[in-house]
């Protein structure tokens, strides 16, 4: 039998912001799943590759079904993104490539294309950078985009995340081909300096539960 690595059960299950509910997907999220991506499918498949693996809805909820297996054993801790004020699935985020000997934690986030511009993904960024130092004791989180998606480096720019460099070559793109990646990141040092912006890009309220 395997376990949750240590540091796991300190992840939140839900999280809360002013507009916002963070939360890992269930089964029951498979045809909301499917409507936002399929609603926002020329804009995705730009940038995820696995925007093509929702043909249909027993496919997304295969999705919500395996990403709530892998956040539950504590190996990758995905979550949706739904709008507090009636529940709908804006997009999704969560915790990826977790060291726990660090600790260190990739951000990653997408939006449907009829919410964007209203500054939810940033709210949500600045939620689980909260959530990465001030409870599970990070000391690097790290953000990783195309350098030529913009929209996606203006979030991390805006949650104070550092320019570190573009690494060449880094994954395949969409495509199959080889692509760049632009890193950005926060270190506890940066953290001290700069938390209570952060903090305040959630409207001054955040609930972890």
């Amino acid at each position: 039998m395997s376990f949750p690595p240590p540091g796991a059960s300190s992840v939140p299950r839900r999280l809360e912001t002013p507009r916002l509910r963070l939360r890992p997907y269930e089964e029951s999220d498979g045809p909301a799943l499917f409507e936002a991506v399929h609603a926002s499918m020329p804009t995705l498949s730009r940038w995820l590759p696995w925007a093509d693996k929702h043909p249909d809805v027993a496919a997304s909820t295969d999705t919500c079904r395996r990403l709530r297996a892998l956040f539950d054993a504590g190996s990758d801790f995905t979550m949706g993104l739904f709008r507090r004020d009636d529940g709908r699935l804006l997009g999704g985020s969560g915790l990826h490539r977790v060291r726990w000997e660090l600790p260190s934690f990739e951000i990653g986030y997408w939006l449907r294309d009829d919410a964007t511009g209203r500054g939810y993904v940033t709210e949500a960024v600045a939620a689980l950078t909260w959530t990465c130092f001030e409870r599970l004791a990070a000391a690097r989180v790290e953000i990783y985009c195309d350098p030529r998606n913009v929209r996606s480096a203006d979030v991390a720019r805006r949650v104070g995340f550092v320019f570190e460099g573009t690494l060449r070559q880094r994954i395949l793109g969409v495509d199959g081909r080889p692509r760049d990646s632009d890193v950005f990141s926060l270190v506890r040092t940066d953290w001290d300096e700069r938390g209570a912006a952060v903090r305040a890009l959630v409207g001054g309220r955040l609930d972890a539960g």
